[in-house]
């Protein structure tokens, strides 16, 4: 075969390739969009989505809604936007978390767009088809609360942050055309959650660190003091106006952590699975003196937000699961980067059928995850929906759907 057909095969064969993952990335993203619309209604708002139902509801007025903010333990973007979209679409369980929904959607999108030019073929197929099937993702999609958008700001900045770091490392100067996007990400993300400024912080970080090392960190330091400077005032603001109502929440690092891991994955055993592909994936990587940026920038984004929550936790407890959402796509980024990695560079065979055989098995735990999710019977806390609802004035009763079929 001479060197022009062997081009002519190659052409081929790549393009047949490129066809695949396009189809992975269509079907993914339109399943994890009928996931996310499926059942919505199927169960009454709870006690938390009542709370963004009762401050956001306009028939009370905006400075009701305004004079209740100081003393909310969350920032105020989340429930200012839901006042808005309030006031043009009414309040119901289906309006309430459409939003939720669209914020999900979007999510599936940025990484179909976005995280298309962080990553290799295999590796940019497997991270759709985790966001497409992530039973976190998809159980806050369908709440009426902030973290849905909070993982779509996390996994925003955490694409950015991979970016950013291989544009430093390719010696590339950081400009403001790529930070002025960064900033504004962050800044919403710490005004729609504090754990969104966590992940801005540790972001911020490691692309300081970079950068320090290379050129151009003043330039991100100031873009990151920038944030500091316009969220500190209400920081400050809110804390002189809440009283201790975190109580509730008991600091159980681990369990959090493992609740997390559910979060991601629906079984947090499979953790220690993806360790074994991990540590196979380290092993390949000091081999051959190369480790890649997308393992590397997520772990110290997780390492340095699970730290942070820690210590403030010791305080004043903050740590909890649903809050971890925003390591999500650390997670999605390493898991999807090592399974691609050892079933697509040459290594030995058992490494390749290991890595199919991790993958089938994360697959399968998460899609039963999601299935045992829809098919609950209840959803958390509805006795106090029950009781939250018919406190209300001029309401002695309510009807709270606490189940549906799948």
């Amino acid at each position: 075969m001479n060197s022009g057909v062997r081009k002519r095969v190659r052409a081929a064969f790549d393009l047949a390739a490129g066809a695949r993952v396009q189809i992975v990335v269509v079907a993914a993203v339109t399943i994890g969009t009928v996931l996310r619309f499926h059942e919505l209604e199927a169960e009454s708002l709870w006690l938390d989505e009542l709370f963004t139902a009762d401050r956001s509801d306009p028939e009370h007025g905006f400075d009701r809604m305004v004079d209740k903010l100081p003393t909310d333990v969350h920032p105020p973007l989340y429930t200012i936007f839901m006042y808005y979209w309030s006031l043009l679409f009414g309040q119901s369980d289906y309006t309430l978390r459409l939003p939720s929904v669209i914020f999900g959607v979007i999510t599936l999108l940025f990484v179909a767009v976005y995280y298309r030019k962080l990553m290799n073929d295999a590796s940019y197929s497997v991270i759709i088809v985790l966001f497409a099937i992530s039973p976190g993702a998809i159980y806050f999609a369908q709440e009426a609360r902030s973290y849905s958008l909070l993982l779509l700001l996390s996994t925003i900045l955490t694409g950015l942050a991979v970016s950013m770091v291989q544009q430093i490392k390719s010696s590339q100067t950081i400009s403001w055309r790529i930070l002025t996007p960064f900033l504004v990400i962050g800044l919403a993300a710490s005004y729609n959650h504090y754990f969104g400024f966590i992940i801005t912080t540790a972001s911020f970080a490691i692309i300081i660190l970079y950068s320090f090392l290379r050129f151009g960190h003043l330039r991100v330091s100031f873009a990151y003091s920038s944030i500091f400077v316009l969220f500190f005032p209400w920081v400050a603001y809110n804390y002189a106006h809440i009283s201790p109502t975190t109580s509730w929440i008991v600091f159980r690092p681990i369990r959090d952590i493992e609740g997390m891991l559910d979060l991601a994955f629906g079984k947090d055993w499979l953790l220690y699975l993806l360790l074994i592909v991990l540590t196979i994936h380290l092993a390949n990587s000091y081999k051959n003196r190369m480790l890649s940026t997308i393992i590397f920038v997520p772990a110290i984004i997780m390492t340095l937000s699970i730290f942070i929550a820690v210590a403030i936790s010791l305080h004043t407890p903050i740590l909890t699961s649903r809050n971890l959402i925003i390591l999500l796509p650390s997670l999605y980024l390493m898991a999807a980067h090592s399974l691609a990695d050892l079933a697509t560079v040459r290594h030995p065979r058992w490494q390749t059928a290991f890595s199919g055989l991790a993958m089938l098995t994360l697959t399968v735990v998460m899609a039963v995850g999601n299935y045992k999710s829809f098919i609950r019977t209840e959803k958390p806390q509805y006795r106090e929906s029950a009781e939250f609802v018919t406190s209300l004035p001029e309401c002695s009763a309510a009807n709270i759907l606490v189940g549906g079929p799948f």
